[in-house]
């Protein structure tokens, strides 16, 4: 209950930076608790959308690209 507060006021204080950030080190954890105030109606739905998807593909695509070597 604790780590899921602490990453809501995260979100709260950075807002896109650390959706991309958070996406791209952490996963679903973040985008899921961004997808809930999305959906609450504090940000836009469009923002956390691209912002996760860029996060998650840059993430994807750098380990997949450093695994190669």
């Amino acid at each position: 209950m604790e780590i899921s507060s602490s990453i809501i006021q995260i979100l709260t204080l950075y807002q896109m930076p650390a959706i991309f950030t958070g996406a791209f080190f952490f996963g679903e954890t973040v985008i899921i608790t961004a997808a809930f105030l999305a959906a609450e109606g504090l940000w836009s739905v469009y923002n956390v959308f691209w912002l996760s998807l860029a996060g998650t593909i840059i993430s994807d695509s750098l380990w997949f690209f450093l695994g190669q070597h």
